[in-house]
């Protein structure tokens, strides 16, 4: 594409694409020019990383909806701890909405003092049917750590809001709980004491919650009772199940049950399952050969690709069979994982080349940044840009965008949340309007975990010319999420990944601007080095 076809984010805005307005009201029924303007003056804050307490006070008053929620975010992402104490205070507010994101803002903001808030508004939640407020206090303590593993604990107990006398039943109520649970995987350790009861609860997400939390952190402690779920009919119990029986935890006395249940969740409906089963089975080396090379000829390149993990312990310094494993399998990806397990093992396959070249990229149509895109991740970016996209993407009304990711797997199609994120998906929307995503490859998938793909520098003299922060939100990474990938904070470029099931220790430390809504089998089946052909944006 000729560098003259690609425009600033700005010039597609203005050209047809943003809303149009009489005196600065949008006739959709959206704000008028004074609270565009101070909503874009928020979001210019938060982009710059410019914590300014007068902006803060000044916009306190607003009557903009959403506005507290949105000032809360601010002040957590900012750790403008001076106004703490204010978002502490409206965590009891009567707005679910407000309250929740306090909370919420209150964890990102790692704030120790708002402790004793947070378990109020966890014990409150709970009690007042208002369980989103609850689960968000509950992750936010989660994230506080430490110093909140009292309060997680009690609250996890016997007779804490989570005994089963104490609140109603459904998956709903339960939200609480299973947050609590996932608060308790970031503590170190574990309380296993308080987490393993809750594998024999009855509400689904409470059981996959404590699953995780044990599964996550690698809990010995979790092991027995972990085999008595193996079998549950939630998908993610089963696969956090298969995560946690790995040789180094499991005791002598159990290694039997553990490798027959391991083989039963190699042969799963879901890939996901047997993903982690294959990782899992061959930590048990060779007494485990017979399920692995059952694995080795799964369906799913990523089921066969997550077997290379510790394959060298099932097939040892046996070169005859390192031979068969290449030979049974010709998928590039399978190699390639194979290949680089063996030069790691310092092992010479027979039969195989002595190096493997790179999957060749197209750079098809995409022509250099410009230096106008420079703009994008500014931290001087004129208050006009950040009012067209208050307009554009934020403002009640807007619409919620979706794009379409064409893989050689097939189509994916996304839906954006620009409302929550929207300098990430105006970059993303950009990137793909003006052709630069064309022709790359996923360059890292891990299988039953994420798939990362935009990585355009090839075609940009090795360097993008722009940096994106994270936007926090309450969005959360579960399977299909779409989210902006980074390699520290504030570090975000052209490059996204899919997540494949849940990851909540994501939650919090990543964007999450978008989900997959159309072609998860798409999603499902990508591997590494696959090509993603375009992003179309309508």
């Amino acid at each position: 594409m000729p560098v003259a076809a690609v425009v600033t984010v700005g010039t597609l805005l203005a050209a047809g694409c943003a809303p149009r307005g009489i005196a600065g009201v949008w006739r959709g029924g959206g704000w008028d020019q004074a609270t565009v303007a101070d909503e874009a003056r928020l979001l210019q804050m938060v982009d710059a990383r410019r914590p300014d307490t007068l902006l803060v006070d000044a916009l306190r008053g607003g009557r903009a909806r959403g506005r507290r929620a949105r000032l809360a975010l601010a002040i957590g992402q900012l750790k403008l701890r001076a106004r703490f104490p204010l978002v502490r205070g409206w965590v009891a507010d009567a707005d679910s909405g407000v309250a929740a994101t306090a909370a919420f803002a209150l964890g990102i903001g790692r704030d120790t003092a708002g402790v004793p808030a947070l378990a109020a508004a966890l014990q409150a939640g709970a009690a007042a049917a208002r369980p989103t407020v609850a689960a968000e206090a509950a992750w936010a303590l989660g994230d506080i750590g430490e110093a909140a593993r009292g309060a997680i604990a009690v609250a996890l107990g016997p007779h804490g809001v989570c005994a089963a006398d104490r609140r109603p039943a459904g998956e709903e109520a339960a939200a609480p709980c299973a947050a609590l649970l996932l608060a308790a995987a970031k503590l170190r350790p574990v309380p296993a004491e308080v987490v393993v009861p809750w594998l024999q609860a009855s509400d689904a997400s409470v059981v996959r919650a404590a699953a995780y939390a044990l599964a996550r952190s690698r809990v010995a402690a979790g092991v027995f009772p972990m085999l008595a779920v193996g079998d549950h009919p939630d998908e993610e119990v089963r696969q956090h199940v298969a995560r946690l029986l790995v040789r180094g935890l499991v005791p002598d006395a159990l290694t039997g049950r553990a490798m027959a249940r391991l083989d039963t969740l190699a042969t799963d409906a879901s890939e996901r399952v047997r993903a982690n089963a294959a990782r899992s089975l061959t930590t048990f080396g060779p007494a485990a050969a017979p399920a692995v090379w059952r694995l080795l000829a799964d369906p799913s390149r990523n089921v066969r690709v997550a077997a290379m993990d510790s394959l060298h312990l099932v097939l040892g310094g046996d070169q005859e069979l390192w031979r068969r494993a290449w030979q049974a399998d010709s998928a590039e990806v399978v190699r390639r994982a194979l290949f680089a397990l063996a030069r790691r093992q310092g092992v010479v396959i027979p039969g195989a080349p002595t190096a493997l070249a790179a999957p060749a990229t197209a750079a098809v149509g995409r022509a250099p940044l410009p230096a106008s895109w420079g703009g994008i991740g500014a931290r001087d970016r004129p208050l006009a840009d950040y009012e067209r996209l208050v307009r554009h993407w934020v403002q009640p009304g807007a619409r919620a965008p979706r794009a379409v990711i064409h893989t050689d797997q097939g189509a994916i199609v996304v839906e954006l949340f620009a409302r929550e994120a929207p300098l990430v998906v105006e970059a993303f929307l950009h990137l793909a309007a003006a052709g630069h995503y064309r022709d790359t490859r996923f360059h890292r998938v891990v299988p039953n975990f994420v798939a990362q793909d935009g990585d355009i520098s090839a075609g940009s003299g090795g360097r993008l010319g722009f940096t994106l922060r994270e936007s926090w939100t309450r969005r959360r990474h579960g399977r299909g999420c779409l989210g902006l990938a980074t390699a520290g904070p504030d570090t975000g470029g052209s490059q996204y990944y899919f997540c494949h099931s849940s990851q909540p220790h994501l939650d919090g430390a990543y964007t999450v601007f978008g989900r997959v809504v159309d072609g998860w089998a798409a999603m499902d089946a990508v591997a590494q080095g696959d090509r993603m052909l375009r992003i179309a944006a309508p």
